[in-house]
């Protein structure tokens, strides 16, 4: 007999791996909103244990710009993200005038952590095969290394550097493929 799930009023899907998918209780939603700001959102999702200062953010987000400049931006990003957020947006985001964080008591259900759980668990192999659809944020450039570390790492694979859940690699080993970052020899 399956595990009963119940869901609460407003509870997210979102898919993360390959392109952004947002669905809010099971209607797929569009979630149309700058590339920071969509960065800010991946980063809470990830990080849903503990909130994030807002000067570590628009230093993270902004570090070529004035202190001044990077909070001014990243109050711009926020206000966008909540704009772009199913409403109320707090009952996903809690921000204030020092941090921000996933609200904790937000339903939501989170490709990237479904991965992990089935990559791990040997009998769940296939459901995992089924969950990674491509690349965290395929199509999303320049993401800092910052926002996705853990639980995501960065493979090189030849002349090409894709990112992917950190169990990924530990998968292709289970599932008998050669480790994609290690380029085998071959002969001449």
């Amino acid at each position: 007999m399956g595990k009963v799930v119940v869901r609460t009023r407003g509870y997210l899907d979102i898919r993360l791996l390959g392109h952004l998918e947002v669905a809010v209780e099971g209607e797929p939603f569009r979630f149309a909103t700058p590339r920071k700001s969509l960065q800010v959102l991946a980063y809470l999702l990830l990080h849903r244990a503990a909130p994030v200062s807002r000067e570590y953010l628009a230093f993270l987000l902004y570090p070529d710009d004035e202190e001044g400049t990077a909070r001014a931006k990243l109050r711009a990003t926020l206000k966008d993200m909540q704009r772009s957020l199913p409403q109320p947006a707090d009952r996903y985001v809690y921000v204030d005038a020092e941090k921000l964080a996933w609200n904790s008591h937000a339903d939501v259900w989170l490709d990237v952590d479904a991965f992990t759980a089935a990559s791990n668990d040997r009998s769940r192999l296939g459901e995992a095969i089924d969950l990674y659809r491509g690349e965290f944020l395929e199509g999303l450039q320049s993401l800092p290394l910052q926002l996705i570390h853990p639980p995501l790492q960065v493979v090189e694979h030849g002349p090409f550097v894709v990112v992917v859940p950190q169990p990924l690699q530990a998968f292709f080993q289970q599932v008998g493929f050669e480790d994609p970052s290690v380029q085998s020899e071959q002969p001449v």
